[in-house]
């Protein structure tokens, strides 16, 4: 679905990915841990097209489409959660209504819809977050800390949505510094250090 081969990226003199070798396949969730500044935002905005290698290459199969949370959404902030989600919907023109407030009751915003998302708290964004993400079902899942400021009910919903995108083909990547989260949702682990990517083995995994 998409590999990266050899990629290194640098910026500002800095070299924040180092020869990295990673692939995505169908139905299968991995999991990213590492520190801040380590290079796992920058992986996942070389995965789905948003900056380019500097060296080595990514291969994405063609018609390969991609939902992505990173970081904060830039959603306009005047319009509601559904007004937003109207609009994104609008762009690729492949979810009507119905699929809309069925993602918006997912994850628990459904009777929020038609408040203006600058009224929103943390938890809510990020609910509306995944919800932009996963609406039209893409091939691939990037997700960048999706379960930052969610209550243990919302944690769950989310975990339960996710699996079940999942099993449908979906391939997740999921960046998270909570590691049970990572150990008992993914497939396949692994850690960023420096800009280094290393797979994590099954031992590893159960440490």
């Amino acid at each position: 679905m998409v590999e990266v081969i050899n990629a290194s990226k640098t910026l500002c003199g800095k070299q924040v990915l180092k020869d990295v070798n990673f692939k995505m396949e169908k139905g299968v969730i991995y999991g990213l841990e590492g520190v801040n500044g380590s290079g796992k935002t920058m992986l996942l905005r070389l995965l789905c097209g948003l900056i380019l290698p500097t060296s080595g290459k990514v291969m994405v199969d063609p018609g390969t489409t991609f939902g992505v949370l990173i970081e904060t959404p830039g959603f306009m902030f005047n319009q509601t959660a559904y007004a937003n989600l109207k609009f994104l919907a609008e762009l690729n023109h492949k979810i009507g209504d119905k699929e809309i407030n069925n993602i918006l009751k997912r994850v628990g915003l459904y009777e929020e819809r038609n408040t203006k998302v600058k009224k929103y708290s943390l938890g809510m964004l990020q609910k509306l977050g995944i919800a932009q993400a996963v609406m039209e079902s893409p091939d691939i899942l990037l997700l960048d800390e999706p379960l930052n400021a969610l209550d243990e009910k919302s944690v769950k919903d989310a975990e339960r949505l996710l699996l079940e995108i999942n099993e449908k083909g979906t391939a997740i990547l999921i960046v998270s510094h909570t590691l049970d989260i990572l150990r008992e949702q993914c497939h396949k682990l692994y850690k960023m250090e420096n800009g280094e990517l290393k797979e994590q083995t099954q031992k590893q995994l159960k440490e």
